[in-house]
This record gives C-alpha cells, structure tokens and sequence, in this order.
C-alpha cells in the first residue's frame, strides 16, 4: 500500500512537551511555598510569585501551538476546520475536567455561582467579584483556554492568516488598558481580580500568537543553535522573573496589585525563552522523561493542589523537603493514573478529526525519507518529525509534494 504524504503533516517538537513540565513546577512551586503558611522571605515571596507566573507560560505555549497548527491546516486545506478543532479540544480536556470537577462538587457542595461557573468554564469571570475558597481555583485558567480556544479560531479564519502581528499588539493594547481599568476599581473586586480577569491576561496570548506567524516565515537556511542554549534560557529567563520581581516590586503585590510594566515584561521574558527553545531544538528538553511529564501536564496542574494539601495534612510536621517530594510524588502519580485510564482512550479518537498531525508519537521507528532536491528543503519543525502510521486522508493534490511509503509497502 503506497501513500503520499507531506512532512509538515505533522508538526510535533518535543521540547515543547520538556517546557509544559517547567511551567507545572514553576506552578507546583509557587503553591507549595504558599501552603506553607508564615511569613516570607522577600526572596521566598519573589520566587513563589515568579512561579505562578508557569500559567503565562503555559498560555504562551497554548497560542502558539495551536495558532501554528491552524495556520499549517489552512495553508494545507485552504481552511481550518473549525468545528474538528473544537471536537480535538473537547476530547483533550474534557473528561478530565469535568470528572474532576463531578467529584468535588459532590463532595464539597460549593455555591451554586461557583459550580455554573465551574461547568460553563466561566470561573475567572465568577471570581472576579466573588471569592469561594477552592483547590478549583486553579481552573480559572482552563476557562481562560478554553474562551480563547472557543473564539480565536473564528478570528483566524475571518483573517485568513493575515493580519495576525496587527492583531497581536491589539489584543496587548486591550489588556493594558483592561489592567489599568480594574486597577481604579480595586475595592469593588476580589484579591485575584487582576490576576485572573481574561481581558487584563490576554498578553501571553498575543505574544504566542506573534511567535506562531514569526515561526510559520523561519526557514532552514538559518542554522539551529546548540541544543544546551534551550536550557540555559529556561534557567536564566526564570532567573530574569525573579529577580525582577524580587528588586522591581513591592514584596506580595505582584499577583494582587502589580505595577502597568509587570505583567507585559514578565511575558516578554517567558516569550523569549520560549523562542529559543524553538530554535535551540531538543536537548535536555527533550528527554523521555520530561516529555512523558509534559505530556501528563494537564493532569499535574489539575491535581497538584490537592496533593499539595492531603500531604500537608497528613505529614505537616515533615521536614520541607520530604513534603515536596511526596507531594510532587503524589501528583505524577495521580496524572499518570488519570492519563493511562481517563485521557489516553479520548486522546486516541483525535485522529478522526485530525488534519495536521500533533503530539509525540507513541512508537520510535522514523519514517524512511526519499532523496530531497536542495529546492525541497523542509523547515526546522519537520526535522523533529517522527512520525507513527497516520489515519487515512484522501488524496490531495498538493505540490510540490514528497513521496513516502509504508513500512512493508
């Protein structure tokens, strides 16, 4: 059996998975430290702050990702299939979130805004005005995926892929201006109104909306950096975060009452790391292990709090240590579980809406590449192709085009 497929097909970097996992830790991190309880160290305060900070990473990466994937299926197709994009993301978060979400509210029965708010993916804008103390708080950002998974593709498709730097600096112009807004009404809004409210964190969006049209136009004539150049971003631009919060910001304020530049400087720092990742190609990023936890991210942030706070009700006396341990323990043990049991049978019905493939592979064996003219040369992202037997797609007559076969074929 013979078939015709093109490389960029697929779109997968496995640093990208390495990089999700950061962006836990840096959360995981954050609420640990808080946890805690007592009062904080300035640096203490300044890391815990610089690690909520992994969220804006994630929603940089979400943007970029998905604005890429879009874009490869409208140059392919001549249109996203919006509909099949939305079904793709139903399956990926939604069993999980709504299990999660079944449980406790039977379990802790919470008021009947917050569950709406929970079960309509509306949260940050339910605790915008009204607080309720819950380890689903941390899901506010998922509503805040989800909103903009619901309306950017709309947008995109209307723009046909133009546009999108115009766009970029709009949105980052809106949340400037939405900040300085809820700034002035401060007393008429919960401590986490800032931090939460979608039109004042549209920043990370923009900039990984900007990094997927600057990376849709970068080629292979220009040469990838040294693969250790992706860690040595993470370390220092984590470094840049928290320095900047430790020496440039009241020690406690960042999340609740920051100054105009904060949040648009952080962004660019955590945009920046990610661009060199892209670049720097995988490396330690892209080693199993911290791909197979990126990979689980969804579970570890959705379960990390609760982990956080069975372990320190059990073993509160421990050592800090021991109780990090177990709690990130725990947590991985916990997303693995869901991940094997809950997400992977929904994960595997994607490929019938699928026309770009994404995500790692589940096998190692490469697929064997015919003879390349130097005017074919392929992109940097489809280097990184390692490709299993993909769903069948009927032909297409897209050229210029490059021929693959079947193992066995």
């Amino acid at each position: 059996m013979r078939r015709r497929i093109l490389l960029a097909d697929r779109f997968y970097l496995p640093q990208l998975d390495g990089l999700r996992f950061v962006a836990f830790f840096a959360v995981f991190v954050c609420h640990f430290l808080h946890s805690a309880g007592g009062v904080p160290s300035p640096w203490e305060s300044a890391i815990a702050s610089a690690g909520a900070f992994g969220v804006d990473l994630f929603f940089i990466l979400s943007s970029f990702l998905i604005t890429s994937l879009l874009l490869r299926e409208q140059a392919r197709e001549g249109r996203a299939r919006i509909g099949a994009f939305w079904v793709r993301r139903a399956l990926r978060i939604w069993p999980l979130y709504f299990t999660v979400v079944a449980v406790a509210v039977v379990i802790t029965r919470p008021p009947t805004w917050y569950t709406i708010g929970l079960l309509t993916f509306s949260t940050n804008w339910a605790l915008v005005h009204r607080m309720y103390e819950s380890s689903l708080n941390v899901l506010w950002s998922l509503a805040l995926e989800e909103q903009f998974y619901l309306a950017w593709p709309l947008c995109l498709a209307l723009l046909r892929g133009r546009g999108l730097p115009a766009v970029a600096l709009g949105l980052i112009g809106t949340s400037v201006f939405s900040r300085a807004r809820l700034l002035d009404e401060l007393g008429s809004l919960t401590d986490v109104a800032l931090w939460i409210h979608p039109l004042g964190r549209l920043e990370p969006l923009a900039l990984g909306i900007l990094l997927a049209w600057g990376w849709s136009r970068w080629r292979s004539s220009r040469a990838l950096r040294p693969k250790w150049t992706g860690v040595a971003a993470v370390a220092i631009g984590w470094a840049a975060v928290t320095g900047l919060i430790r020496f440039g910001t009241d020690a406690g304020t960042v999340l609740f009452w920051p100054s105009m530049w904060v949040y648009p400087a952080v962004d660019l720092i955590l945009a920046s790391m990610l661009g060199v990742v892209l670049v720097a190609g995988g490396g330690l990023l892209a080693h199993p292990v911290l791909v197979y936890l990126g990979r689980i991210s969804y579970g570890l942030y959705v379960f990390h709090q609760v982990a956080i706070g069975e372990v320190l009700l059990q073993l509160g006396s421990m050592p800090w240590p021991l109780r990090l341990g177990l709690s990130l323990g725990l947590t991985v043990g916990l997303a693995a579980l869901s991940y094997a049991w809950l997400e992977e049978p929904f994960l595997r019905l994607k490929a019938r809406f699928t026309y770009v493939q994404s995500g790692g592979p589940p096998t190692r064996r490469p697929w064997t590449r015919s003879p390349q003219k130097p005017s074919e040369a392929l992109s940097p992202v489809d280097f990184h192709v390692q490709s299993p037997p993909q769903p069948h797609y009927p032909p297409r007559p897209v050229e210029p085009a490059v021929e693959y076969r079947w193992p066995g074929g």
